[in-house]
């Protein structure tokens, strides 16, 4: 179970990480993939209003939340001060029903538009798919992979209890 912990816990962090790299890459004034995120037609006018402080505070936020996969690795949590782990482990676990939330929510919206059974007037078909396909499965990943790790971690935190 530890492994698997430590395994999954990694793999949250390092798809968090992935994740905040596309902010960081955009914030930094490159353009590829942006039109698969916003359906705007005027990409570098909104990159330049919009999109440029909403970057910078994603990635705060992405990182912060990709760091919060470290709460579940046993090896690294082990050595926090007790009050510590469990402030850390109670903000993950509340990261990671977020994260899988938005991630079911915005894959199923997104899925409908595609399949006709719901419309997203002015989106870009780029866009959509941008999102059907690779960033909100993305954030769910994110998500369970960061759920499961917190799930598998709870046993090497919980003392062992033997009859006497």
């Amino acid at each position: 179970m530890e492994r698997a912990a430590t395994g999954l816990g990694l793999a949250a962090v390092i798809l968090g990480l992935g994740f905040t790299a596309f902010n960081v890459y955009w914030a930094l004034g490159f353009r590829d993939w942006l039109d698969t995120v916003f359906p705007a037609a005027d990409l570098p006018g909104l990159a330049q209003t919009l999109t440029l402080p909403l970057q910078w505070l994603a990635i705060v936020a992405k990182t912060f939340a990709a760091l919060l996969g470290l709460a579940a690795v046993p090896a690294v949590a082990g050595r926090l001060d007790r009050r510590l782990k469990i402030g850390l482990r109670s903000l993950a676990w509340a990261a990671a029903v977020a994260i899988v939330a938005w991630g079911v929510s915005q894959s199923a919206w997104f899925w409908l538009v595609k399949l006709g059974q719901a419309s997203m007037a002015g989106w870009t078909r780029r866009a959509v798919n941008g999102h059907a396909y690779v960033w909100d499965p993305w954030f769910l990943l994110w998500g369970v992979a960061l759920l499961v790790a917190l799930l598998l971690s709870r046993s090497s935190e919980t003392p062992v209890r033997t009859r006497e």
